[in-house]
C-alpha cells in the first residue's frame, strides 16, 4: 500500500513539473525573445543556455534543502507561497519575474515561481531523484522553447493561461498534502 502511494506521488511530482517546464517555456518574456530571435539557431542557443543556467543555481537548492532537515517544513510553506502568488500573477495578467534577461544568466538568476516550485519540489524527492527533475525541468522546458520558437505564430495565449492556472492549483495541493502528511 505505502509503495502505490509512493508511485502516485511520484508520477504526480513529474506531472506537475513537466507542466511548469512547458509553464515556463511559454512565459511571456520567453515569447517575446523568440519572436525577436533572428534565426533557430539563435532559438538554440537560448534555449541551452536558459536550461544551464537553471541547473547551475538549481542543483545547490536541492543540495541545501535536502542535507538541511529543519528548512523542509519551511520550503514547502514558501513553496505553497509562490503557489499562491504564481496563481496571482496568472489571473491578475501580470508576469512576476526578478532577476537578469538573458542567456545562462537569466536561466539561473531570473527567479520565476515556476523555478523555485520546482526547485522546492525536487529537494523533497532526495537528491538524486531531485537532481532527475531538474534535469526534467530543464530538458521540458528547452524542448518546449525550441518548439515554440519554431510554431510560436499559431498559439493562443489563452491556451496557455489556463494550463498554467491548473498546474498552479496542483502545485498548491501537493505542498500542502506533503506538509499535512
Amino acid at each position: 500500500m505505502q509503495l502505490e502511494v509512493f508511485v502516485t506521488i511520484a508520477y504526480s511530482v513529474v506531472l506537475l513539473v513537466t507542466g511548469f517546464g512547458v509553464m515556463h517555456a511559454v512565459e511571456p518574456d520567453h515569447i517575446v525573445t523568440l519572436r525577436s530571435a533572428k534565426n533557430f539557431n539563435t532559438v538554440w542557443k537560448f534555449a541551452l543556455s536558459h536550461g544551464l543556467g537553471f541547473l547551475i543555481i538549481g542543483i545547490p537548492i536541492v543540495l541545501i534543502l535536502g542535507y538541511l532537515p529543519f528548512l523542509d517544513i519551511a520550503g514547502d510553506i514558501f513553496g505553497i507561497g509562490i503557489s499562491i502568488v504564481f496563481l496571482y500573477s496568472l489571473l491578475a495578467n501580470k508576469e512576476i519575474e526578478f532577476g537578469f534577461k538573458t542567456g545562462i544568466v537569466q536561466g539561473g538568476l531570473a527567479l520565476t515561481p515556476s523555478k523555485v516550485l520546482v526547485a522546492i519540489l525536487a529537494s523533497d524527492l532526495g537528491l538524486l531523484n531531485g537532481v532527475g527533475l531538474l534535469l526534467l525541468f530543464t530538458v521540458v522546458s528547452s524542448l518546449t522553447l525550441l518548439l515554440v520558437g519554431k510554431v510560436l505564430p499559431n498559439i493562443p495565449l489563452r491556451i496557455t493561461k489556463a494550463f498554467d492556472i491548473l498546474i498552479s492549483i496542483g502545485a498548491i495541493a501537493y505542498l500542502v498534502y506533503v506538509i499535512v502528511r
